[in-house]
């Protein structure tokens, strides 16, 4: 195994691309250690380097047992141990690092999930597609404790933390389900996932791909929802309010992937490259949405993920490695070339590479803006169905 090389991308604007010579990366995001990133693989190994090249004496370590591809990683330390947790499609794992970075076990679920989130219980939040909610938290006998949202015949997708109740301390979790809209659901130490809320639109089923939390100290649990087809939807007080604004970017091309947020901005990841739509989150808690909005960001790049690593590097997953690109360089960077015209724009393949802008759009063309009628019921009490709180086998 010989170390990651990094190289400068021939784009435009300054950029550094992360490749490893003899395997593929899967998933990259924040290190341990601040200025570091972590790499995933394709056959389930974990790799921590610089921000601008390898670190001396890191080795790669196999963290999946079927040496599948990781998907998703999250960290947190507990009691003068680190804590990992690693998804792939077949398996939850975490894995405890002692001091030296000795590991001193290792827990497994055999299913599988497309991600994972860090708790602030503390402990794991995974969102297991048709599995439900699980929720993987420490124990004093050393080992992990495992508990199950009750099966709502779902399948939940991606997932983010609102925030923290006042009045009893559970966390209050917002889930994006393939076709079946979204779920709130709270967690807390020594109960099981509790499914509280459904929302859906009534006039048509979504496909929502990613949820990011945008509250603030007006809309604590305010939220949005991406669904495939690229349509953001946005929501104040979801426990109070049915009140919804959905923005749709027509002009944005490919399948929605993922959603995330920087500093009041929205990223939105397709299958055609990446858009970032500066303020938006300001707009929303202020001004309030409105048609006319404009400097939308485009980029032409085939990527599989993104991550923003330490507040400040967005890390864009693309078949010849990682690139490694400073947020807030690059919104300050002047775009290439405008965004083609609305006649031409009916022809995707005249999308430059690159930075592009809409500045030289209609606002009719630029936001495609409107209030939607929503159905949002509190579920009823769920039944004792789940597996319980299942102690996951440990391995040295």
């Amino acid at each position: 195994m010989t170390d990651p090389f990094f190289h400068t991308s021939a784009r435009d604007f300054k950029s550094m691309v992360i490749a490893l010579p003899d395997q593929t990366i899967t998933w990259a995001g924040e290190g341990i250690m601040p200025d570091t990133f972590l790499l995933g693989t394709e056959n389930g190994q974990l790799i921590e380097c610089g921000i601008d090249g390898p670190i001396e004496n890191s080795r790669p370590v196999q963290v999946t047992a079927e040496k599948e591809s990781i998907n998703a990683v999250a960290h947190f330390f507990f009691e003068n141990e680190l804590h990992v947790g690693i998804t792939t499609r077949t398996e939850i794992a975490v894995h405890r690092f002692s001091a030296g970075s000795h590991r001193s076990d290792v827990f497994r679920r055999n299913f599988g999930a497309h991600g994972i989130k860090r708790s602030m219980m503390p402990g794991f939040v995974v969102p297991a597609g048709p599995s439900g909610l699980v929720v993987l938290m420490p124990n004093a006998r050393g080992n992990y404790d495992c508990s199950q949202s009750p099966n709502q015949n779902v399948y939940l997708y991606d997932l983010c933390m609102l925030g923290v109740k006042s009045e009893n301390g559970a966390e209050r979790w917002m889930a994006a389900c393939r076709k079946e809209g979204l779920i709130a659901i709270e967690t807390k130490i020594g109960a099981k996932p509790n499914p509280t809320n459904r929302f859906n639109f009534k006039d048509e089923p979504q496909d929502f791909v990613g949820v990011i939390s945008i509250g603030d100290a007006s809309k604590l649990w305010a939220f949005v929802a991406l669904e495939k087809s690229r349509r953001l939807h946005f929501l104040g007080d979801v426990f109070r309010s049915q009140a919804t604004h959905t923005v749709h970017l027509p002009f944005v091309p490919g399948t929605a992937y993922k959603i995330l947020s920087y500093n009041n901005h929205i990223l939105m990841l397709t299958s055609r490259g990446l858009c970032i739509i500066p303020d938006l989150i300001r707009e929303f808690h202020t001004t309030g949405l409105s048609r006319d909005y404009r400097n939308v960001k485009f980029m032409d790049v085939e990527a599989m993920d993104i991550n923003i690593a330490f507040d400040k590097w967005l890390l864009i997953l693309t078949p010849d490695g990682v690139m490694r690109i400073d947020l807030s360089e690059y919104l300050r960077s002047k775009p290439i070339v405008d965004f083609p015209s609305v006649a031409q724009r009916q022809d995707s393949q005249l999308l430059a590479r690159g930075w592009t802008d809409s500045s030289s759009l209609s606002p009719v063309a630029v936001t495609d803006w409107e209030s939607r009628d929503v159905e949002w019921k509190e579920l009823d009490q769920p039944q004792a169905v789940s597996q319980g709180n299942l102690v996951l086998r440990a391995e040295v």
